[in-house]
């Protein structure tokens, strides 16, 4: 699990970076705000799989079980945010834990997926 999630992270949020220097360059900030939300998830993740490999090694088994506990956690955070900018009818706070949400959906759906790991 732990290369071939390295890579489809690091290749995820350059593909990120690249569209928000080409939609800055055309003009649409806002999508181009959005984009580097979703670099900088990719981003958390990479560097949460960086610790578990530092902490366990070459132990895939605690390496994939970190990995999977961080990635129920951290979104757990953005629901709640999501259902409190809710409550506040706070439409931009809203979509922005909704992409933050998105990307984990991502992050767990390829990288389980390829390790034929489905939930």
């Amino acid at each position: 699990m732990d290369s071939k999630a390295l890579e489809y992270l690091e290749q995820r949020r350059a593909h990120c970076a690249n569209e928000r220097k080409r939609l800055q360059e055309e003009g649409y900030g806002d999508e181009a705000d959005f984009e580097k939300i979703k670099e900088n998830v990719y981003d958390i993740f990479k560097t949460v799989l960086l610790v578990a490999r530092k902490q366990y090694g070459d132990d895939q088994t605690k390496i994939c079980g970190f990995f999977r506990e961080k990635l129920e956690q951290i979104p757990s955070g953005w629901r709640a945010a999501y259902e409190e900018a809710k409550d506040h009818d706070d439409i931009k706070a809203m979509h922005i834990e909704n992409i933050k949400l998105g990307v984990a959906e991502d992050i767990k759906k390829n990288i389980f997926q390829e390790e034929g790991e489905k939930r």
